[in-house]
């Protein structure tokens, strides 16, 4: 039922694959999962953030497109 709850208590050892390609949701938008931890790639069609912080960039530089789309900042552009 919708109102039941289940807890893991023990570690996956599997991919979590869904049964149908895009047809279902992690989280919604009044039941938000808290914190997402990924080490690796992670491949997203489309994103939508409140905020952004990209952690290698120097305060008050200009942000480009650099190789392969990578964002990063330039203290050559006046």
């Amino acid at each position: 039922a919708t109102g039941d709850t289940i807890t893991a208590t023990g570690r996956f050892d599997s991919d979590l694959v869904p049964a149908t390609d895009g047809a279902r949701d992690l989280g919604a938008s009044g039941l938000e999962w808290k914190d997402l931890f990924i080490d690796g790639t992670a491949n997203i069609d489309a994103l939508v953030a409140d905020t952004a912080i990209v952690s290698d960039l120097t305060d008050n530089r200009v942000v480009i497109a650099g190789t392969g789309g990578e964002l990063e900042d330039s203290g050559n552009l006046t």
